[in-house]
């Protein structure tokens, strides 16, 4: 069993095939024109921790999924933002 992560319509509705390809299409372009290599490149990732979303009942996904979601509303109520930036380069 899982518990779904809650995910925002416009996210769910702009992750998609066509979106995520034309991306890293675009990134490795740049990556190749201006020659960048792995040392300034960072991962970033955020949370966001709301008020408004209480525990959900778990649902029933595919052993090898690591994230399951459901869609839901983010509009009301408070949040933080925490956001963290790693880079794997060795120094």
């Amino acid at each position: 069993m899982h518990l779904p992560q809650n995910t925002s319509l416009a996210r769910a509705q702009g992750f998609n095939k066509p979106h995520f390809e034309a991306f890293f299409d675009t990134l490795s372009g740049i990556f190749d024109q201006e020659k960048v290599t792995a040392n300034p490149v960072f991962n970033m990732d955020e949370n966001n921790l709301s008020t408004v979303h209480e525990g959900q009942k778990q649902i029933v996904a595919q052993r090898s999924k690591r994230q399951v979601g459901t869609v839901s509303s983010g509009e009301r109520g408070e949040s933080a933002t925490c956001v963290v930036c790693v880079s794997a380069v060795r120094t």
